[in-house]
């Protein structure tokens, strides 16, 4: 018998012993003494349906979480996988949110913008580290869509000195989406 399935002890013997080894070893998950009552044999199947109901949704629930820790522990994987790959580019690398905020930038990009984390910057808007507005963002777009890679631009260092740059601003849905640089080649 599944363990799911609720039982009920409906008897007319007066061995009461019998029911009881019966409850205590699980078997059985209500017990009934003929003569019944039909009111309470009525509830007695309602509140069992609703306890396998209640069990079901415990089950669904159980696997459902197991199946989203997993999930996350895939996407953990992929995200520090991503930062080992970003980190090790000798391109300086920035990643932008859809609103232009910093996302992310890699360990070369840090020491060139004089940060020790990543989480100095994330979530600040692109124009307090890189300073662009919407006509250098517009410029950069005509660029990138002709394929030129690079072009100068000035950034903010955690000390609030600029830095002349080499970069190349990607866009997405209109937007800049991330941002390659390093110091220009006379600079190195």
């Amino acid at each position: 018998i599944k363990p799911q399935i609720k039982k009920i002890l409906l008897t007319g013997y007066s061995d009461i012993n019998a029911a009881i080894d019966a409850i205590n070893k699980g078997s059985v998950n209500s017990y009934l003494h003929k003569p019944w009552d039909d009111k309470n044999l009525i509830d007695t199947i309602e509140k069992l349906v609703d306890s396998y109901n209640d069990d079901m949704f415990a089950d669904r629930m159980l696997q459902e979480s197991k199946n989203i820790k997993a999930r996350i522990e895939q996407w953990k994987h992929h995200v520090e996988s991503s930062d080992r790959f970003l980190d090790s580019c000798m391109m300086s690398i920035c990643v932008l949110d859809k609103a232009e905020k910093i996302e992310y930038i890699n360990k070369k990009g840090l020491g060139i913008l004089n940060y020790t984390n990543v989480t100095d910057v994330k979530g600040k808007d692109i124009k307090e580290v890189f300073i662009v507005d919407d006509a250098s963002k517009k410029t950069f777009q005509a660029l990138y869509e002709q394929g030129v890679v690079y072009n100068l631009l000035q950034a903010r260092r955690s000390d609030g000195t600029t830095v002349q740059l080499q970069a190349s601003l990607t866009f997405s849905e209109g937007s800049v989406s991330g941002v390659f640089f390093n110091m220009p080649s006379g600079l190195l």
